[in-house]
């Protein structure tokens, strides 16, 4: 019997799927989000505003009421010591609550993919679980 397998490097993978490669297209997709929900609140009248700030290990969103008035609240990804991807709620006073945390691993379908809670997702997904509640609840979920 003839096994028609793929060669599949899955070792090869495996060493190119680390959190640190996965943050840049987190990063970018926060980025994302904060333009398009600042698009939406300028066509719906919505007078506030978020600022996003990044560096090589974390990035921020900040929510202003608008002006330049100080920040009511924001949500931080960074890149963790332990090598996870570390999402926290920011207070005003830049006190930092952790919300979750995700670390990427290969997936048996040879797919790195972003891991919170046990749950493969994708990026955008985690970008979703960090951002909605500081972009429609009125504050970051924590």
């Amino acid at each position: 019997m003839t096994l028609n397998e793929p060669d599949f490097n899955w070792i090869e993978a495996r060493a190119g799927c680390t959190t640190a490669a996965v943050f840049a297209p987190l990063v970018r997709a926060v980025r994302r989000d904060v333009e398009r929900i600042d698009a939406l609140d300028r066509r719906q009248g919505v007078i506030r505003r978020f600022v996003f700030n990044a560096t090589d290990r974390d990035c921020t969103v900040e929510r202003t009421p608008g002006g330049h008035q100080p920040a009511e609240a924001g949500v931080a990804v960074s890149l963790a010591q332990d090598g996870s991807l570390l999402i926290e709620s920011v207070r005003p006073n830049h006190q930092r609550t952790a919300m979750f945390k995700a670390v990427a691993r290969l997936q048996d379908d040879g797919r790195c993919r972003l891991v919170v809670d046990g749950a493969p997702v994708h990026v955008w997904q985690v970008s979703k679980r960090a951002l909605e509640g500081l972009f429609f609840d009125g504050g970051a979920k924590s």
